[in-house]
């Protein structure tokens, strides 16, 4: 993506093989496996692009935090694609939760997810956008062939690639400044979304 020099860590927080099913508990631990291998693999961000829970006492939103405010690594979450539903979005308080525009017109995806986060009517959410609409990628297990989907899942890796060069010309940033610098740099995309 953004950063082709970067190194990518993967967890697979699948709960079946075959499946693309997790619980919170798994992910929980994916994010707490994060943070424990941070100085090994230098992870300055770290993407999730599954459904989660906007309760902040949800253990998967407690791992969420601590990645964030004690290992420094930027958590970048996939708002989800429940268009004005946000009850399997993640709150990602301490991160960033990403809506999906379309990249030529900038207008949010009427299956993304927005509006007030459930249980939380006065958070504005979610917190930036990425051009997730229409991505080509290699097609697992057929690189030959192109793979075109879209959604949040899509748009949350743009963002997260975006903070690695962030922080790249910025090393001494902190993953809230990262969050801070791409949140104060963003162009607004109020008018295409009344």
């Amino acid at each position: 993506g953004h950063a082709s020099d970067s190194r990518l860590v993967g967890y697979s927080i699948c709960n079946l093989a075959g499946s693309c099913t997790t619980t919170m508990a798994i992910e929980a631990a994916a994010w707490q496996r994060a943070a424990a291998d941070k100085v090994l693999y230098n992870i300055v961000a770290a993407n999730m692009s599954y459904g989660s829970s906007p309760s902040l006492t949800d253990v998967s939103q407690q791992a969420i935090d601590a990645a964030a405010l004690n290992a420094d690594i930027l958590p970048v979450c996939a708002a989800g694609n429940g268009g004005s539903s946000t009850t399997g979005s993640s709150a990602t308080s301490n991160g960033l939760a990403v809506a999906n525009v379309a990249p030529n017109t900038k207008v949010v995806a009427g299956n993304s997810s927005r509006g007030p986060l459930s249980g939380d009517p006065t958070r504005f959410f979610p917190d930036i956008a990425g051009c997730g609409s229409g991505t080509v990628m290699p097609r697992r297990d057929n690189e030959a062939n192109n793979y075109v989907t879209s959604g949040t899942s899509m748009a949350s890796p743009q963002v997260c690639g975006a903070a690695t060069l962030v922080k790249a010309a910025r090393p001494a940033s902190s993953a809230r400044e990262l969050k801070a610098i791409l949140l104060a740099s963003t162009e607004s995309i109020a008018a295409q979304n009344p």
